[in-house]
């Protein structure tokens, strides 16, 4: 079957997931209560500005498929208004 309900879209697909390290990254910071003997505190390996980056442009796209939604139902409402009016 071609698109989802309704005959809308492809939907999504996971293809993959892929995982950091488990035992993550390993930072000098001594006055950390967690830090071990030498000074050192496991830290998870993910970069925040990534992570923060890939969100922002998530959501540029989510409004821009608003938007074209928008737009289309709106000349949806023109189109059927012609009609009425003749």
């Amino acid at each position: 079957m071609n698109g989802g309900p309704g005959g809308t879209g492809a939907g999504v697909q996971v293809t993959g997931i892929a995982y950091g390290s488990a035992s993550g990254v390993e930072v000098y910071a001594p006055s950390n209560p967690l830090a071990d003997a030498k000074g050192l505190v496991r830290e998870p390996a993910v970069d925040m500005g990534e992570q923060m980056s890939d969100m922002m442009i998530a959501e540029r796209g989510y409004e821009a498929n608003l938007a074209v939604i928008s737009r289309a139902e709106s000349a949806y409402q023109a189109a059927l208004t012609i009609g009425q009016n003749a």
